[in-house]
């Protein structure tokens, strides 16, 4: 489709952002036009929803520079591995310790209050321009999950498991400045409830759109009841 295409072509993945500014490309008048563009939809009887990827950023981004390199989860020491971590170290975005890493993106660490800090301040940044947020992969940051992923990066590093979740602090901190923000969760399996118990307003319900595509009636039915308690927030 694209004979004279080169991998320069590609500026980055949207799941790769290096900070959230508005793109001079398509906003020429920064935030300007974001507001303008929420005030058409809110006058249709819009909502503005943005997205926000908590997990994980670019790979040349400026935050790595110095010390910012501590804002990303990174190999014990001595430790290579080209399909799992950056020639600097850093490692690629995961949600499985023994997956298969998304070699665009760098992995955060959510064991750094550091990087907690500058996180929360990009959401909340979105929060401003937005009336709702979707939260990519939301579950895989939560303490639990992060730390079965990269407790041996972790671990070799000395960073200890926070006392709370990054996501009800942020949705506290969110809800506190902007009330009426939606916040939606991008989550498979049942991490759901912990979702919903930390803060999100809404969370998906992938399980029922793959029950429903296998066919299979009882399974069906058996999620609907298992759900039902959590349904009006799914």
């Amino acid at each position: 489709l694209l004979p004279d295409y080169t991998p320069e072509d590609v500026i980055g993945s949207p799941y790769a952002p290096t900070n959230y500014t508005c793109n001079p490309t398509l906003c020429p008048n920064g935030d300007e036009d974001l507001v303008w563009l929420r005030k058409k939809l809110n006058d249709m009887g819009l909502y503005l929803m943005l997205d926000f990827v908590p997990n994980h950023g670019a790979c040349d981004s400026e935050w790595m520079q110095g010390d910012g390199i501590n804002l990303y989860v990174r190999a014990p020491s001595g430790v290579s591995n080209p399909k799992r971590y950056m020639a600097n170290g850093v490692a690629y975005g995961s949600c499985d310790p023994n997956g298969d890493s998304w070699t665009d993106t760098a992995q955060f660490n959510y064991w750094n209050p550091a990087t907690r800090a500058l996180l929360l301040k990009q959401i909340k940044r979105v929060a401003s321009l937005a009336d709702a947020i979707r939260c990519d992969m939301a579950y895989i940051d939560m303490n639990d999950y992060f730390e079965n992923t990269w407790k041996t990066e972790l671990s070799a590093w000395g960073w200890k498991k926070p006392a709370t979740e990054f996501w009800a602090d942020a949705i506290a901190a969110i809800k506190a400045e902007y009330p009426n923000t939606i916040m939606l969760a991008e989550v498979y399996g049942d991490w759901f409830t912990a979702l919903q118990d930390v803060g999100f307003d809404y969370t998906y319900d992938k399980e029922y759109l793959d029950r429903l595509k296998s066919g299979h009636m009882d399974n069906i039915r058996g999620w609907l009841d298992y759900t039902q308690p959590r349904m009006n927030k799914m």
